[in-house]
């Protein structure tokens, strides 16, 4: 007798079941066998990638990078949002945030947070000066001192910029990333490192 094709719907079905509990048992197997430590003083990629985890929120996906009902954060300082950026959040398990699926790990009611911190973070990365550490991986495995200095000194020329020279030199760190975003919307007024909203 020849397979109908409930049949094979429900062979194909099952061996999908198969793959994702092998995938899910594969996942798991990693994360046992990672160090339970990470040397605290060096949260870069080449060694923090043991305690990224990943989450299922029975949604069909196989895995996420963020847990279920996690929201995007607000009302952060930048320099927060700064180390969550390339160093994750080791309490919960969360990869850097440059890494996280914007479309799959960022709900609706977050993708204009996201946007806004992506931005701040994107200018920032561009005055960072020609001799220091630029690229994303590298600025990921710096020592938690090297990391803090480069944005100490590219913090300086990014509020510079947006108070337009004028710094509260006693409150800057107290600067959250929505206010930055504002601020700097406010002062690209040539659009460099924010997209301006044409008419049709």
């Amino acid at each position: 007798m020849h397979p109908t094709l409930n049949d094979m719907d429900q062979r194909f079905s099952l061996q999908m079941e198969n793959i994702r509990s092998l995938i899910q048992q594969m996942i798991a197997a990693h994360h046992l066998a990672a160090p339970a430590e990470v040397r605290q003083e060096h949260r870069g990629e080449a060694s923090g990638e043991v305690w990224w985890q990943q989450f299922n929120w029975n949604d069909g996906q196989i895995t996420h990078f963020v847990p279920l009902g996690w929201r995007f954060p607000r009302g952060i300082t930048v320099k927060k949002l700064w180390d969550l950026w390339y160093y994750g959040d080791r309490s919960t398990g969360i990869r850097p945030y440059r890494l996280i699926n914007k479309k799959w790990d960022i709900i609706s009611k977050d993708n204009m947070m996201y946007s806004r911190a992506q931005t701040v973070l994107n200018c920032i990365h561009k005055l960072i000066p020609q001799s220091m550490p630029s690229d994303p991986v590298s600025i990921s495995k710096l020592t938690l001192p090297e990391a803090d200095s480069l944005f100490e000194v590219t913090f300086q020329s990014f509020l510079g910029f947006i108070y337009d020279g004028t710094i509260n030199l006693v409150r800057k760190h107290e600067l959250n990333y929505s206010t930055a975003h504002e601020l700097l919307c406010l002062n690209d007024t040539e659009g460099i490192y924010v997209r301006k909203r044409t008419r049709n």
